[in-house]
């Protein structure tokens, strides 16, 4: 994030409008950035689909939890990495997207995540679509692949 602002006239973009998106285990790796991160390395925007959020045995991806935290994590730990838990009023606006249908990582995940961004006054946009599964990212095939780009591409912008 900083190395991106830091370039930014070089690279002809806006150092005030730096995001990060990531898609399931990357998910959780860029919500924990903008949960985590301050001054220049908090980014101004995420994009997140179908994310892996929370580390909290009860709704956590196992595979994401086991190679982030090991297999014997504390709860401490836990904790500090369920970024649900984590988020303020300086948390980033949000755009989550995510599949109804998704067996890998449970869909509570984007929704508490959402739920939380809500609470503290954070703008957040849910899209929650009947069918996908998991993975299905920019693939043409994804039954709502329009669909979702053409809501990803309004709420961009919306700011």
């Amino acid at each position: 994030m900083r190395m991106v602002r830091r370039n930014a006239n070089n690279w002809n973009i806006d150092s005030r409008k730096v995001g990060i998106m990531g898609s399931s285990a990357g998910g959780h790796l860029a919500s924990t950035i903008a949960t985590h991160s301050k001054g220049e390395a908090k980014p101004d925007f995420q994009i997140l689909f179908y994310p892996v959020i929370t580390m909290m045995p009860d709704f956590t991806h196992k595979g994401s939890h086991d190679n982030f935290l090991g297999k014997d994590a504390k709860k401490s730990m836990e904790k500090k990495y369920s970024n649900d838990m984590q988020v303020d009023r300086t948390t980033p606006r949000a755009f989550i997207a995510l599949s109804d249908d998704d067996r890998a990582v449970p869909p509570i995940n984007g929704v508490n995540y959402y739920t939380e961004l809500y609470r503290h006054d954070v703008p957040a946009a849910l899209y929650v679509y009947p069918r996908g599964g998991h993975g299905w990212g920019f693939r043409t095939n994804f039954t709502y692949h329009i669909e979702m780009q053409f809501e990803l591409k309004a709420w961009l912008e919306s700011f």
